[in-house]
């Protein structure tokens, strides 16, 4: 009643609804002039039914509002010029929310994070969604983290990804998590490099849709808490298409800023318009622009790009060009990221619902999607360093190198003179580049710190 008050006060016309029993409450207390309108519904009880009741108010709520509710938007809109354009209401009652005239229109409690929760199910059972991420760090810790805003809602999560990253995270997740957490085979042989982006892509495409259908007809015979949705990395094509072919809506989740999200959305139009060819490359221009408003692309800055090597070039595009794909498929597209940063790039996309940023916060269990230790001293040392100095030089959790180029890297923040934070991984660092390191650490002494991972947060 007191954002209803507030509404108003901005011009905006407020119909507030609730039981005969309440308003009939807050009509005695409600001014003449009051710029709220009361409206009631039938709550569907009898005259000596116990209204303090919560079990009876729920079950009533559920079976007897609905209609009444859409009965009411629809004699609103055929009597009055104002239109219902939106409505607002409790998370508790987002069974109402089919009956809007325009599901974006839909606000609830905690709005980004719910309002693409309007899901129907089983009374008794309890919502269940399957979360699968592509199998790397910069793709499962978002996740992770959406996850536990998922569950903090009351649904079901099992989040889905392969033996290899689903044993790092068992180490880490609590014993009372409420997330649970199952291994897809990942295709590959124990010697096989596990960050070898090609061989997972290869590996994710061939052999796990198959093992994806297997485990969400298995959960579905085996408990009444059916999968109701998937959610899924743009990366993860596939498994739209497996959703869409067992009848489960699906969610489509951006991992970072919307930019390279919409520049990829464009693939098919910069085709069209002979801008790029069908392998990727730049044949019109030397830039691309999306809009005025957003900084342009060079071709060596396309998510795709690998100079120097075309035949990776083509894989990688080929594979970035289905994920147009899942927005013919998904029923929404979430990203990783907020208005207040991304507008422009944001109204590029639309549709797109920004649920950013997810951070850990105070939640512990929300950092098991680091898959590496984070080294906190590079903290304490950036803060003695002047504003703006140091060279930041880090290449996440799949990119490797050879000895020449790392020792170039090397050296070359070595010569500029200036401090450095370079973060090297434990998993690439083999016998002679851990001496190379030491060599180095012993020369640049307080100038630059190199660690193994820096914290992300």
């Amino acid at each position: 009643m007191k954002l209803s008050h507030q509404i108003a006060n901005q011009g905006i016309k407020v119909t507030f609804v609730s039981t005969e029993f309440i308003i009939a409450r807050l009509t005695t207390t409600m001014p003449v002039n009051s710029l709220i309108r009361l409206v009631s519904l039938p709550d569907g009880l009898e005259p000596g039914d116990d209204r303090t009741d919560a079990l009876k108010l729920i079950n009533i709520f559920q079976e007897v509002m609905p209609g009444h509710f859409k009965d009411l938007i629809e004699k609103s809109n055929e009597s009055y010029d104002d239109q219902i354009s939106c409505v607002i209401a409790g998370i508790s009652v987002v069974n109402l929310g089919p009956y809007t005239p325009d599901p974006k229109a839909y606000r609830g409690w905690n709005y980004r994070h719910s309002r693409f929760w309007n899901f129907e199910f089983v009374m008794g059972s309890q919502p269940h969604v399957l979360v699968i991420p592509f199998p790397a760090q910069g793709h499962v810790a978002p996740l992770m983290k959406l996850s536990h805003q998922i569950v903090d809602h009351g649904i079901k999560v099992t989040f889905v990804t392969t033996e290899f990253i689903n044993a790092r995270l068992t180490t880490k997740m609590p014993a009372n998590s409420p997330i649970r957490l199952v291994s897809l085979p990942d295709g590959l042989e124990p010697e096989d490099d596990q960050i070898d982006t090609l061989k997972l892509i290869n590996s994710f495409q061939e052999t796990k849709p198959d093992h994806f259908k297997d485990l969400i007809e298995k959960i579905n015979e085996s408990t009444d808490d059916r999968i109701i949705c998937v959610i899924a990395d743009v990366t993860v094509a596939w498994a739209f298409d497996v959703a869409e072919k067992m009848g489960i809506q699906s969610v489509a989740f951006w991992p970072a800023g919307p930019a390279n999200l919409a520049l990829i959305f464009h693939i098919p139009k910069l085709i069209e318009d002979g801008i790029i060819d069908t392998q990727g490359t730049l044949i019109k221009n030397d830039l691309i622009w999306l809009s005025k408003e957003i900084p342009a692309w060079k071709s060596s800055e396309f998510p795709w790009s690998f100079p120097g090597e075309s035949w990776m070039q083509n894989i990688f595009f080929q594979y970035v060009f289905k994920m147009n794909h899942c927005v013919k498929l998904c029923k929404w597209l979430l990203c990783n990221s907020f208005y207040e940063l991304d507008l422009l790039a944001l109204n590029l996309i639309p549709g797109i619902i920004p649920v950013g940023p997810l951070l850990s916060g105070n939640q512990l269990e929300n950092h098991i999607g680091s898959f590496w230790p984070e080294d906190s001293t590079c903290l304490s040392w950036l803060d003695k360093q002047p504003v703006g100095s140091v060279i930041y030089a880090s290449f996440g959790s799949t990119s490797t190198f050879n000895q020449q180029q790392f020792d170039e890297l090397a050296l070359g923040l070595e010569l500029t003179g200036l401090p450095f934070l370079s973060v090297i991984r434990s998993d690439i660092a083999n016998e002679a580049l851990s001496e190379f390191l030491d060599g180095i650490r012993s020369r640049i002494a307080d100038s630059g710190k190199i660690v193994g991972w820096a914290p992300q947060e």
